[in-house]
């Protein structure tokens, strides 16, 4: 029972592991007197410049003439569900990166892109996947597939998307559909179907 368990919920264990970034910096603000807290934030926000792209940082001056360094936006997040086996699918989202064997030296880096988070169903013969892309419109998005992922990059208001999703099944490309409003964008992919069994012919036997 107890190995049964641990390979069940074995993905569940792995997708905890995303929240490497969160726990290690929380841990570490406990663990810092509270008239420090400031000077800590400061050094994390250094360290976030230091990794974030160039097209995230932005300086900006007050009236005063004071000149401030922004850096954003930054974006990151999971979602959990149970698939219609009962098993956990967890999914992480934004550009942020966690790595749990940089860690102790490089604990996240900042992409430019942003992985819109997207949910994958089977239906009728076909592959529907729904995928979170707000502030763009139509046609700043660009959607590409193959037999076997399906591709998302887009460009919103002040922000980029990208995500390549492998397909759980082979599909027809040529035949796909999608459309987008509200910012959400719907694929429709059928799968392809299987190549029809060869019949044996007969050898005579002489």
């Amino acid at each position: 029972m107890e190995r049964f368990g641990r390979r069940r919920f074995s993905p569940l264990l792995a997708g905890l592991s995303l929240l490497s970034l969160p726990v290690k910096i929380l841990g570490e603000l406990s663990e810092v007197p509270e008239k420090d807290w400031e000077r800590f934030l400061e050094k994390l926000f250094r360290k976030m410049v230091e990794v974030a792209p160039k097209s995230l940082v932005k300086e900006r001056k007050l009236p005063n003439g004071t000149v401030i360094r922004e850096v954003g936006p930054i974006v990151w997040g999971i979602t959990f569900k149970l698939d219609f086996e009962g098993k956990p699918v967890i999914k992480s989202f934004g550009n942020v990166k966690p790595s749990m064997l940089r860690a102790f030296t490089e604990p996240f880096t900042v992409g430019e892109h942003r992985e819109p988070l997207y949910d994958l169903s089977e239906e009728d013969g076909s592959l529907k996947i729904t995928v979170e892309i707000p502030g763009a419109s139509k046609e700043q998005i660009q959607v590409t597939a193959t037999e076997k992922t399906l591709t998302v990059n887009a460009q919103g208001k002040g922000r980029t998307y990208f995500r390549e999703i492998e397909l759980p099944a082979e599909v027809e490309p040529k035949n796909a559909r999608s459309t987008y409003a509200d910012g959400i964008l719907e694929v429709t992919l059928p799968k392809k179907e299987a190549p029809p069994k060869l019949k044996g012919e007969p050898i005579k036997i002489e």
